[in-house]
Formats: structure tokens, sequence, C-alpha cells
């Protein structure tokens, strides 16, 4: 079906479910997020789990954005073969079939990063990368209070990057904390 016939037609006649944006308040709010972050020295990495639309990331990246984040892997592999080169993954990936999809993005760009949070994900991730004679970037998932992923104490965020450290097929990029709750929070 062609959409651009939809233009300009009655609301009930667009196929559902249909995002619907208002163009003009979107693009004022993709400026309002480059510049504050730009004044204040800050990079910003919008989650794509949000619209689910390459057309929309692309345009984040147009507005400053320093990449995306997907949720979970298929969703980063959606991104990537659309021409998003810069993805977190931030949820573990877990599984010999996944890490292999992992594997195989990598190949397609390296800017591809993904969460851990404990040592065996982080073996199995290296172990899997070496073989290919490929170096994965990781960021140790840190619990900030949604008690879903990520180590719960400094110690255990040390741990796993002193292991990140001793491992050839993984480097530290840096650490994550998901929360969830301060995506209600009214004002800027």
């Amino acid at each position: 079906m062609a959409y651009d016939d939809l233009l300009g037609q009655p609301l009930a006649e667009v196929p559902t479910p249909a995002l619907l944006i208002d163009l003009d308040i979107f693009e004022k709010n993709l400026a309002t997020i480059r510049d504050a972050c730009r004044s204040r020295q800050r990079l910003f990495r919008p989650h794509g789990k949000a619209h689910k639309s390459l057309i929309i990331a692309k345009m984040q990246l147009e507005y400053g954005a320093h990449g995306l984040c997907a949720a979970k892997l298929g969703e980063a592999e959606v991104l990537v073969h659309g021409g998003i080169k810069d993805v977190l993954i931030t949820a573990p990936v877990v599984g010999l079939h996944k890490i292999r999809r992992l594997l195989a993005l990598v190949k397609i760009t390296p800017d591809i990063k993904v969460v851990v949070d404990s040592a065996q994900n982080i073996g199995d991730l290296s172990a899997a990368a070496a073989r290919e004679g490929q170096r994965l970037k990781v960021l140790i998932d840190v619990n900030v209070g949604q008690n879903r992923t990520g180590v719960d104490s400094p110690e255990e965020a040390v741990s796993l990057a002193q292991r990140i450290a001793k491992e050839p097929g993984v480097e530290l990029a840096g650490i994550q904390g998901y929360g969830g709750t301060n995506q209600h929070i009214s004002g800027f």
C-alpha cells in the first residue's frame, strides 16, 4: 500500500497501528534536546524502542544524537541494517545463537555495544568474539532501582571490569544505568 495517498485524508482512514506525529513539535523537541546537551557539553543517545522507526532514528542523528539505543538484539539488527552504525543494546545478549547474531552486526559496524552484568556472559561474549577475530565493546549494566538487570554494588561492577580487562574478545566501553522511572518527570 502506498501511504502517500493517505496524506490529507481523515484520520479514520489511516490503517492502525500507526505512528502519527506533529512534525513541527517533534523537530522543536529534537532541537531542544540537542541544544540542552550541547550547552552542557553532553552527548545524548535516544532509545529506539520508543518509536521503532528508522526515519525517526535518522532524524535524531541529524539533530546531534551520538547514536541510538536498542532494547534487544532484534531492534539493533533493524537499526544497523537500516544504516545506523552506532547502537547500544541495553539488555544483555545471552546464548550462543544471539551472540552469533550480535557478532554478525560487529562485522557490519564496530560501533555496536552491549551491556553485561555477569562474569559468565562476559566469558561467553569474549570467547565467541575471539574465535571470530573480533573485539566487542561492552558496558557494565548497573542496577539503579529497576531491579531487572545490572549489578547491585560498586564492588560487583569493579569485579566485572577486572574480568573484562582479562578477556581477549571484549573491551570496556563504559557503564549503563537505566532509570526508567525518570521518564515521567515533568519539566526539563
